[in-house]
């Protein structure tokens, strides 16, 4: 029934903010439901996340939001991401807290009573005097959580679980001391393996915990750019975006990486099938590179013997009445013969030049391609 101007004027402000709420999250729905391709049938957030019964299960929450994130634009549908991700966060933290938020107590402005006065049948409130305070500080809360809690006797806070803090230190000091190896990934899978049932704030504590780890796994191209070393595959990056989303939601990978554009790009381009051939194809560029001195010096070396002996067969024929004794006459004068240096000269370059073009990317090919 619409609501005239005067009867919105004479509604306490309490009511009048609940129907601008109710409003609001209407607009909200038919925004929205423009730029969604499929929206379930329960109560929000649930029904946003295409969900038709509330759920307080982390996993089924998570697997809801990826698959409704896959059917939005993130460049183009920025209200209906930022819808989307307000209502994954708010069914997280829900599911955190076992329940849905309660509803806040009346004020003297909703019912009308004058201060002081309560109303028939309604218990005595405490004054604030005899109100109890406790001041509670986990260094493995979020800062909003971080806060002065009135207790009472119906309802205390919560206590961490002592076993599971030491649990997540002992995690998170796994993860900050692990070091990029060929084994890194696979131990960095089997420590996340539990992270999916942990509340929101300890799973974003587990990413910042993975992020640092994957800096170390950076390194350098030579002609610019970062790429991962073998501290990181396949099976880690999907196991990461199973957890946290980074290569389907930009808001969080944002979140955790930083300013750190090397990482984000790194992680974005990062290829599954040509990993391994690029990861190793690159170090075998650094070592030819390193050692193509050695490498050209050989070559030339192995080329001029066989000059030299084609030279010498040729004398051979030519002084073919010194027999053997022109073998002497190559072997002292031929090198010194400045031609002779000159044509050294040219294909050790040579040599270095098919290296760098041809030979080690041959190599590359044939040993990375199985």
């Amino acid at each position: 029934m619409p609501i005239s101007s005067l009867q919105l004027l004479a509604l306490p402000p309490m009511r009048v903010s609940m129907l601008a709420h109710a409003f609001a999250g209407q607009v909200w729905a038919r925004r929205v439901e423009v730029c969604m391709y499929s929206e379930g049938t329960a109560c929000w957030p649930y029904g946003l996340l295409g969900l038709d019964e509330p759920s307080d299960d982390p996993k089924l929450l998570k697997r809801a939001y990826a698959r409704q994130l896959k059917q939005v634009d993130q460049a183009s549908e920025a209200e209906a991401f930022q819808a989307l991700r307000q209502a994954y966060e708010t069914a997280l933290d829900w599911a955190e807290k076992g329940s849905e938020p309660e509803p806040q107590p009346r004020t003297e402005e909703d019912t009308g009573i004058l201060p002081g006065v309560r109303e028939p049948g309604a218990p005595a409130r405490k004054s604030a005097a005899h109100v109890e305070f406790k001041v509670e500080f986990d260094p493995l809360l979020p800062p909003e959580r971080q806060r002065v809690a009135p207790m009472s006797s119906e309802r205390r806070i919560e206590q961490p679980d002592e076993d599971h803090v030491t649990s997540l230190k002992d995690l998170l000091q796994a993860v900050y001391d692990l070091e990029p190896s060929a084994d890194a990934p696979d131990v960095l899978v089997q420590l996340l393996e539990g992270v999916e049932n942990m509340p929101l704030h300890e799973q974003q504590a587990v990413g910042s915990a993975v992020v640092l780890y994957l800096r170390k796994c950076l390194v350098q191209r030579e002609g610019g750019g970062h790429f991962f070393n073998e501290g990181f595959n396949s099976s880690l990056r999907d196991c990461l975006e199973a957890l946290f989303q980074w290569w389907t939601d930009v808001e969080a990978l944002e979140r955790f990486s930083g300013h750190d554009d090397d990482l984000k790009i790194a992680l974005l381009s990062f290829d599954r099938k040509n990993f391994h051939s690029s990861a190793r194809a690159d170090a075998i560029r650094r070592y030819v590179n390193r050692h193509l001195e050695y490498i050209s010096t050989f070559g030339s070396a192995v080329i001029y013997i066989f000059i030299y002996a084609f030279v010498a067969l040729v004398s051979g024929f030519i002084f073919r009445y010194l027999g053997w004794a022109s073998l002497v006459f190559i072997t002292v004068l031929f090198p010194l013969f400045p031609f002779v240096w000159r044509s050294l000269i040219c294909f050790q370059k040579c040599i270095r030049l098919l290296y760098r073009i041809s030979i080690g990317g041959l190599m590359c090919k044939c040993v990375f391609r199985k």
